[in-house]
């Protein structure tokens, strides 16, 4: 499926308002939507097509998009490729994908459906991310994610540092108790030395 949309998109018009690299985005293996098997339901069987559903949150952007390279004949049409053809849209969790230029992009979701109470919890940066600079932003999410692990990298290195100086310290601390010399006591008499000068004073007497 992705290959063929690959392959129609190359095949777009020059003059084409879709032939921009900027809709390339839409064009992963992740995003796109799954297929069914058609059913005919009179016949109660099979049909020799796919349906394909889009999620729900999609936007009219996108599926304008898509709309318009699905038109375009396969350059490479094999007998083997099975007809597709779109169905009602269902409802389907924006997904995770790990791969940051491969994630749904701002532009490809609807704002009015993300805007719902219930839908605010999909828009975290694991599942929906930025257009990019070539849809006017001024970074690229791959360049901002760069930049916050730049900042947490630094961050940790300030915390090492700082308990490296703070354990210094106090084995420098340690070692200045321990060569402290103790100062000796002065000594007092016993009881017997202190008897001995008493009974020679007595004599004297």
């Amino acid at each position: 499926k992705l290959a063929v949309r690959l392959r129609k998109f190359g095949a777009l018009p020059q003059d084409s308002p879709w032939k921009h690299d900027k809709f390339l985005q839409a064009l992963r293996y992740q995003l796109m939507s799954d297929d069914e098997d058609g059913w005919d339901a009179e016949k109660g069987k099979k049909t020799n097509h796919f349906v394909s559903r889009a999620p729900v949150y999609r936007s009219k952007l996108l599926n304008d998009f898509l709309a318009a390279v699905d038109t375009i004949p396969d350059p490479n049409g094999k007998p083997s490729y099975v007809l597709r053809v779109r169905g009602e849209p269902k409802e389907q969790e924006v997904p995770v994908i790990t791969d940051i230029s491969s994630r749904t992009r701002r532009w490809m979701v609807d704002m009015e459906w993300l805007s719902q109470p219930e839908n605010k919890k999909w828009d975290v940066e694991s599942r929906i991310t930025g257009n990019g600079k070539v849809w006017g932003d001024d970074d690229d999410p791959e360049e901002l994610r760069d930049k916050k692990r730049k900042v947490k990298a630094e961050k940790k290195d300030g915390r090492e540092k700082k308990r490296a100086r703070a354990g210094a310290l106090d084995v420098k601390g340690k070692k200045a108790r321990v060569g402290t010399k103790k100062k000796d006591a002065p000594k007092v008499g016993t009881s017997k030395s202190a008897a001995a000068i008493d009974v020679a004073s007595s004599d004297e007497d």
